[in-house]
């Protein structure tokens, strides 16, 4: 499927966990990809062997010079941006509030603003905020419980919902999060 052949994306946070799992999806489908993270040169050669261009921009977002830097290296190698995925970890409620107040601000531009709030995953990310390198059988269990699909999220889950979202398909969603939570939320 190549929904998104001649666009660009570009994808923070990709260097691992979600992020890849988005920036491999993304790419599947024939989508020029700008790679943001602290070390994306990895994913970056590997997914660049194909036919769509991929670059890297190496930056951590948490330092304000580096920004600047992933548009500059976007603006160079494509020339455009169609969807920029802001994967890099931030809290929950600061993203909801300030998606739906951009949404609210860019939807007369055609631009639209959305979220997807994953349940628990086996990532890094969830890894590392538990303290530990990898979740225990009886961690895992416990997260598992609370789910009424009975698994943790995969990245390609939250990947599937970001490639929608991105979508022609999605045209009339703004300003919304999709929560990939296997029935958590409800």
């Amino acid at each position: 499927m190549n929904r998104f052949s001649g666009k660009v994306v570009v994808v923070t946070g990709a260097a691992s966990g979600f992020g890849e799992a988005i920036a491999r999806r993304f790419a599947a489908e024939g989508t020029s990809v700008c790679l943001s993270d602290i070390d994306v040169e990895r994913l970056a050669a590997e997914l660049g062997s194909g036919e769509r261009p991929v670059d890297c921009a190496p930056a951590d977002l948490s330092q304000e010079d580096d920004v600047p830097k992933l548009i500059e290296t976007d603006r160079t190698t494509f020339g455009a941006l169609d969807v920029l995925v802001n994967n890099a970890g931030y809290s929950h409620g600061a993203v909801l509030t300030s998606s739906r107040r951009l949404a609210l601000e860019l939807a007369r531009h055609n631009i639209r603003v959305n979220a997807v709030n994953p349940v628990a995953a086996a990532t890094g990310f969830m890894k590392g905020s538990m303290g530990v390198d990898e979740l225990s059988a009886d961690q895992r269990a416990a997260l598992v419980s609370t789910i009424p699909r009975g698994r943790l999220a995969e990245p390609r889950d939250v990947a599937a919902a970001v490639a929608f979202l991105a979508s022609d398909e999605a045209d009339m969603i703004t300003g919304t999060s999709i929560d990939v939570d296997g029935g958590r939320s409800i």
